[in-house]
């Protein structure tokens, strides 16, 4: 059994709970909620999901493994994975190739985040070789008391490009209950790229796919990434909770709504485009949903 304490470097997406402000001055009617509330919960699902891959791959990169043929490149400060579970218990069994990362009643690591509750997860391989399998599941896992269901299987995708490492993520009987008694379910495939600049150490990171499932009012739901989503280490040093470029689109009741994140500008504003043709700019902001 092991502690590790290691520096964040880039923590992706948005804080563990947001809720969206309109910039508009006009009050928002019952149907605006409800597209805020999709916005906001849709970024809660984001923040999560990423939160689990990234204390993934840190234990993946901290194992004592013979890295193989075909590894992406993993410069020095190549790792935006560390400090999430820096208040967690890690056992390692080699020899049947789990870990589990045991956050017991609660407790809070570097990012401040409460998460208890355990992480399950089995391998093939070190995360950095092309190929290796990583398969997670949940003991009562929970984030800021929200619980997390599911079965998440990382594949290194990684053509070997130098500095670039790249991971496709699938989600099978995902669900999050909020603390509120709501629950969202979800399932889908997604692939995360990351890039490092060497000169300038600037660390980009392009996230593309798909989900479905049913949101917080019991109604089907689609969301596709229609444009790349990117996130850039530079933004979230001064701030920036999400993506600085790219487009999704959420479909609910046979309507489109488009949430596009910018042109790289480093700000925390999206456009949304609601299924009449109006459009408003909305400020992610941080804060804690409380039932």
């Amino acid at each position: 059994m092991l502690r590790r304490e290691k520096k964040t470097i880039c923590t992706l997406l948005v804080s563990a709970m947001l809720v969206l402000s309109a910039c508009s001055e006009d009050g928002d009617t019952t149907a605006e909620a409800l597209v805020l509330d999709e916005a906001t919960t849709a970024a809660v699902v984001d923040f999560t999901n990423d939160d689990i891959d990234n204390i993934v791959l840190n234990n993946l990169d901290a194992l004592n493994i013979r890295v193989g043929a075909g590894e992406a490149n993993n410069g020095r400060g190549f790792n935006p994975y560390g400090g999430r579970d820096s208040c967690a218990e890690i056992t390692h069994d080699e020899t049947n190739q789990t870990i589990t990362v045991d956050f017991g009643e609660g407790c809070t690591s570097g990012d401040e985040l409460e998460r208890s509750g355990q992480i399950l997860i089995s391998y093939t391989d070190r995360r950095n070789v092309a190929g290796a399998v990583i398969t997670t599941t949940f003991n009562d896992f929970r984030v800021n008391g929200n619980l997390i269901e599911g079965t998440r299987t990382l594949t290194n995708i990684s053509d070997g490009t130098l500095n670039q490492r790249a991971f496709r993520v699938t989600v099978e009987n995902g669900k999050i209950t909020f603390e509120d008694g709501t629950t969202r379910t979800f399932q889908g495939t997604r692939t995360r790229t990351h890039t490092l600049e060497e000169s300038s150490q600037e660390l980009t990171i392009t996230v593309e796919g798909s989900r479905s499932g049913t949101n917080r009012a019991g109604v089907a739901f689609s969301m596709e990434i229609t444009t790349p989503l990117t996130f850039t280490y530079s933004c979230r040093q001064v701030g920036v909770r999400v993506a600085v470029s790219g487009v999704r689109e959420l479909t609910r009741d046979g309507e489109t709504t488009t949430i596009d994140y910018g042109n790289g500008t480093c700000d925390n504003e999206v456009t949304i485009t609601r299924p009449d043709g109006s459009t408003e700019i909305i400020e992610v902001r941080n804060r804690r949903r409380r039932g």
